[in-house]
């Protein structure tokens, strides 16, 4: 399998600190492992109308995104769906202090992620969504979970709420006072 790790992509624009692609990309096993991204997907970004993204088995472990979603993976503008069968997603952060987050992974407008039998776990995101977080702002269909396990991730809630008044992204202040987003529905 292939193993990425440890690389820094500095772009201010876009991201993927492990792998950038505009293109489908099939996983099939190996590690994209301590990367970081100045912009999103600290593992992986994947974007592009026709391209979809597909993990069969594999792991995300260590990554980071400093300024975007998707500490492990940023599933971008992709129109296809996208699948993750088998695999471990744990220990990505996202720092972003202006959008949403999505420790492990983190789904955009318009791009669909159905997971089963994978293990999203120990991530962390400054924003919302420690373990998978998705563009409120779109209609998207997230994900489904059969046989997946995700536990163990926390989101902050905290640095997202930093935006300007004039940044047209005001939605996270008002799921901050959500029990659903902060307390995992829990009252």
């Amino acid at each position: 399998g292939i193993k990425v790790t440890e690389e820094y992509y500095g772009n201010i624009d876009d991201g993927g600190g492990g792998v950038f692609t505009r293109s489908s990309l099939q996983m099939t096993g190996g590690t994209i492992s301590n990367n970081v991204a100045y912009a999103g997907g600290g593992g992986l970004f994947i974007d592009g109308w026709s391209a979809f993204f597909n993990m069969t088995d594999g792991a995300f472990d260590g990554n980071v995104a400093i300024k975007n979603e998707g500490g492990g993976i940023y599933i971008g503008t992709a129109n296809n769906e996208n699948t993750i069968t088998k695999g471990v997603i744990s220990n990505n952060t996202t720092q972003t202090a202006f959008d949403w987050g999505g420790g492990g992974i983190f789904v955009q407008t318009k791009a669909k992620l159905k997971i089963t039998n994978a293990k999203i776990t120990d991530n962390n995101a400054y924003g919302f969504g420690g373990g998978v977080a998705g563009c409120p702002s779109g209609d998207i269909s997230v994900f489904s979970v059969n046989g997946a396990s995700i536990y163990g991730n926390t989101a902050k809630g905290t640095n997202i709420t930093n935006r300007p008044d004039d940044s047209g992204k005001l939605q996270d202040r008002e799921a901050l006072n959500s029990p659903v987003f902060m307390h995992a529905g829990r009252y």
